[in-house]
Formats: C-alpha cells, sequence, structure tokens
C-alpha cells in the first residue's frame, strides 16, 4: 500500500491508507518489507504509480555503500466490498543517476544533521564493497538492483466508533542478479494494523513480522525473520490537504554484518493533495540511530486514482 485517498468529498476524510514509504535501505530494499496498510477501503479499483530516490552512503571498517537506489512501482488494488481487498504490485529498483547526493548534503545542512563523512567523497559514486564477504562492485549505473512482484490481501476485521483493526497477508517474489540477492525468490509477510481517528487527526500503528527465502544479500548471511513496528499521525487541515509523520523500525535483515545486522530506524515525512478522485503525495524519509544502514535521504513522488 503506498497511497490512500477518499473517492469523493462525501467521503470520511480519514478512511484512507496511512504514510506507506518503501524503505530504500540497502539490505530491507532486496527483501519484503511490510509497511503500514489501511484499516478499512473503498470499494471498487485503483491504480497508483510512484517513483522514489535514494542516496545510499554507509561506510565504515567492514563495507562501503555508495549509489543511487531509483524504484519505479505500480499497485492496482480492489476492494469488493469495505472488508476486503486484493493487491497486485510491481517494484523496479534500479541504479539510475539521480544526482541526489547535493540534496542530501543541503537536506542534512538545512536541519543540522551530520553528513557522517559523505561531504568528504567524490558525488555521484556507485560502489559495494563488502570484503569479508567477497562483494566489489563499481560503476554499475544504470543497471537493475531488484524486481519484485507482490499479492496481498487484506482484511479489516474490527471497528468500533474510531477504532479500526485490520490484518493482511503478502507474498513477494523477487528477480534480480544474483550478486545482490542468492537463493530463494519467495518472501512473505503477515502484519497487523490498527487506526484511531477523530476530525482532524488520525493515529495509526503496525506490527509485522516477515520472513525471507534468501540465502545472501549484499553477499552477507540473512537473518530469515524479522519484526516491523511502525506509528503514524496525521494531520488534515483541509478537506483536499494533509501532511503525515511515520516512524519506522525494523530488525536487522542481515547476519555478521555490522550495522546492517542492527535495527533500522526511519523517519518519514508526506504532503498530500487530493482533488476528486486523484491523490497526489510528496515525501521525504530519512535514516535515523545507526547511520551506516540505511539511505542518506530518501524523496518520493506517488499517483493515485480511483476507478
Amino acid at each position: 500500500m503506498w497511497l490512500g485517498c477518499e473517492p469523493s468529498a462525501h467521503a470520511t476524510y480519514f478512511e484512507d491508507a496511512p504514510l506507506a514509504m518503501r524503505s530504500p535501505a540497502p539490505a530491507k530494499s532486496l527483501r519484503l518489507s511490510p509497511v503500514p496498510a489501511a484499516t478499512s477501503y473503498d470499494s471498487g479499483w485503483s491504480l497508483s504509480v510512484l517513483v522514489q530516490g535514494a542516496s545510499i552512503y554507509a561506510l565504515n571498517e567492514t563495507y562501503e555503500l555508495d549509489y543511487y537506489r531509483m524504484d519505479y512501482g505500480l499497485l492496482l488494488e480492489f476492494s469488493p466490498n469495505e472488508r476486503w481487498q486484493l493487491s497486485l504490485g510491481h517494484t523496479l529498483g534500479r541504479s539510475d543517476d539521480a544526482h541526489l547526493d547535493q540534496l542530501s548534503l543541503t537536506f542534512h545542512d538545512l536541519f543540522g544533521i551530520g553528513q557522517n563523512g559523505r561531504d568528504q567523497v567524490p558525488k555521484h559514486r556507485f560502489m559495494s564493497r563488502f570484503p569479508e564477504y567477497g562483494l566489489a562492485q563499481d560503476d554499475f549505473s544504470s543497471r537493475t538492483l531488484s524486481r519484485q512482484t507482490e499479492l496481498g490481501v487484506g482484511f479489516r476485521w474490527w471497528q468500533r466508533e474510531r477504532h479500526q483493526m485490520s490484518s493482511r497477508v503478502t507474498v513477494q517474489y523477487h528477480q534480480g542478479p544474483t550478486l545482490w540477492r542468492g537463493g530463494g525468490r519467495w518472501d512473505q509477510a503477515l502484519q497487523w494494523d490498527y487506526g484511531y481517528h477523530t476530525q482532524r487527526h488520525r493515529f495509526n500503528a503496525m506490527a509485522a513480522l516477515s520472513h525471507s527465502g534468501a540465502q545472501r544479500v549484499l553477499a552477507a548471511p540473512v537473518r530469515p525473520y524479522q519484526w516491523h513496528l511502525a506509528l503514524g499521525y496525521r494531520f488534515q487541515w483541509h478537506p483536499r490537504h494533509s501532511m503525515e509523520l511515520q516512524y519506522l523500525v525494523s530488525q536487522g535483515g542481515l547476519k555478521r554484518a555490522a550495522e546492517l545486522s542492527k535495527s533500522t530506524h526511519e523517519i518519514a515525512l508526506a504532503y498530500r493533495f487530493r482533488y476528486q478522485r486523484l491523490c497526489w503525495q510528496l515525501g521525504v524519509l530519512q535514516n535515523s540511530v545507526h547511520a551506516d544502514n540505511s539511505a542518506d535521504v530518501a524523496f518520493q513522488t506517488a499517483l493515485r486514482y480511483l476507478f
């Protein structure tokens, strides 16, 4: 689930999906990583498109990663009624040159965030080195990093006044270079989502458990099971305009891989605009706590249309 909106001006403004930006973290982006999902559904079909760009920079004594990751996604959703939802999505991840390094440096300076050495190396590099596990790749601009096809089934099983709860089962099939991901291609996840809303405010929470069939990601051994938690808040100051803040933490996806084995903490902020059956979202995601296991910064734009 990437983007939520209302089918008409008469719909409840808060019966839509929470902010859900896919993690661009080097290890998480190569396996199924659940994101918060809706707790109620609009009957009918919807189509979403997204583009997300991230500047990856991670440097320590064990590995060095410095590249851009661009994700291009399509998501088709169908709700036969207000309790069930089916979704089919495909995301193509590429190492296209997004020229985000200067924007990342400026963003960090603007908000007083440390550069972690990013300002001391050349811009626009494409390199991934993990000597302990034999990974050494340079100049891989404009290459495919992953292809992910995802099928999800959501069910809202409880609602009481302003409270809602739903569950979602997701399976994901991975294609892509074996240098980045080796072993089984199927991942699965089970998640629980809770939503609470008032006239202008909405709160949401997610708890999820995922399993990956991969044996190695970035040439390092994979932790097969991961837990994921999320908290979100949305403020709707106008029927067409809202802002949302999301905090997502996930267990480290790799074993014996320095900070890539530690939990990933990511903060996302997004603005949404709705006009009739169309929704547009612009978001930014920032890594926190552990500097060398997620992207410096990521930007996303997404568009959703309800048929």
